[in-house]
């Protein structure tokens, strides 16, 4: 348990690079985005700490229009 707890802090510690690293592409399909803007649609991180991933089930971006 410690160890997730772990991990999830160093996920938002390390937000702003995750959206910095994904921005290229959001911005490609769904046009310009702030910062702000892309945190708030990926909505909460589901982490699997079995494989590493980072999912966003609850991401707001499809009913986004470029």
């Amino acid at each position: 348990m410690e160890r997730v707890k772990t991990i999830s802090e160093k996920y938002h510690e390390h937000l702003n690079l995750i959206v910095e690293f994904m921005r290229p592409d959001l911005t490609e399909v769904f046009g310009e985005l702030s910062s702000d803007e892309i945190k708030e649609k990926l909505g909460r991180p589901v982490i699997n700490y079995d494989n590493g991933q980072v999912n966003y089930f609850e991401q707001s971006f499809d009913d986004t229009v470029a």
